[in-house]
């Protein structure tokens, strides 16, 4: 499904606000990636945990919960409590590293339905990495990053923000680059509807020390932006370009 969003099969639901792992009465971010992942499974979960993954077709009656049964090989959809995350009172996550590795693609991070900032805090790492194909990252604002999402590993196919309203990501106050594409191979991605290096309303600038979207070491065919409606991305607060292209081989880009 070349550029296509795939149909969840697995929802994961957040109302954690904590960067932890372990069985209690909330599922972070964390845990709800390494579910994702296939790095944890449902009988890792506490029960109150464990009722916050939910799919088409299956339930938790049969025995799932408090079983080695790993949904990392389903199409999942994380999304965010909004009595936890309100969209109009946006909740902060406050990272104490690099969350997971979206490494086994058709994943999606939707924070569209609730108010969600996702902080790096110290800048030290990157706080979303994509090594695999299909996966969206949309509704989050992301900030205090080393970059805000890396796509790399000849990863193919993923979607940064959206096109409808809401599905934007708010990145800024990287290290490095916003959002960074990057290795041959790592083709076809796109980034869209985004407010990067600016606040949530896209009028007040919050720099990064890069750029905005930096594209490289020969990642070829990405789009950032489109010609469609709210597809166009705000660029602003790079410290040495907008969307920053370089190296050979880096070719194709739009």
């Amino acid at each position: 499904r070349p550029g296509a969003e795939a149909s969840p099969d697995i929802t994961i639901t957040v109302n954690g606000t904590d960067d932890t792992v372990g069985p209690n009465s909330k599922l972070t971010l964390r845990e709800a990636m390494k579910l994702a992942t296939g790095e944890l499974s449902l009988g890792e979960l506490s029960p109150s945990e464990c009722v916050r993954v939910s799919g088409a077709g299956w339930d938790l009656s049969l025995g799932r919960c408090g079983s080695t049964f790993s949904v990392g090989t389903f199409s999942d959809t994380i999304v965010f409590d909004p009595g936890v995350f309100p969209p109009g009172n946006p909740t902060t996550l406050h990272l104490n590293d690099a969350l997971p590795v979206l490494d086994t693609g058709d994943d999606t991070v939707d924070g569209l339905m609730a108010g969600v900032i996702v902080d790096g805090v110290s800048g030290n790492f990157d706080c979303f990495k994509i090594t695999s194909n299909n996966n969206t990252i949309k509704g989050l604002e992301i900030n205090g990053c080393w970059a805000g999402v890396v796509i790399r590993d000849g990863a193919q196919y993923n979607t940064v923000g959206g096109s409808d309203p809401g599905e934007g990501n708010v990145l800024s106050g990287s290290l490095y680059c916003e959002v960074a594409i990057v290795g041959s191979g790592t083709n076809g991605n796109v980034v869209k509807g985004n407010y990067i290096g600016t606040d949530a309303s896209g009028t007040v600038t919050v720099p990064n020390d890069w750029g905005g979207v930096c594209i490289n070491n020969g990642a070829q065919d990405n789009t950032v932006g489109g010609s469609n409606p709210g597809e166009g991305n705000v660029i602003s607060g790079g410290n040495y370009s907008g969307v920053r292209i370089q190296h050979a081989g880096t070719n194709g880009n739009v």
